[in-house]
């Protein structure tokens, strides 16, 4: 699990540095929503 985590992370790195904050934002907002949406939808 620790792999995969060090794998993601590097992953998500070098994507950030070659898209910069453009993808980023986005995604956390995404995220973000998303993870409200469970908690107020789902008991």
């Amino acid at each position: 699990m620790s792999l995969a985590q060090v794998v993601g992370a590097r992953l998500g790195s070098n994507l950030v540095i070659s898209r910069g904050s453009a993808l980023v934002q986005p995604v956390i907002v995404a995220v973000t929503l998303l993870v409200a949406f469970k908690l107020l939808v789902l008991p």
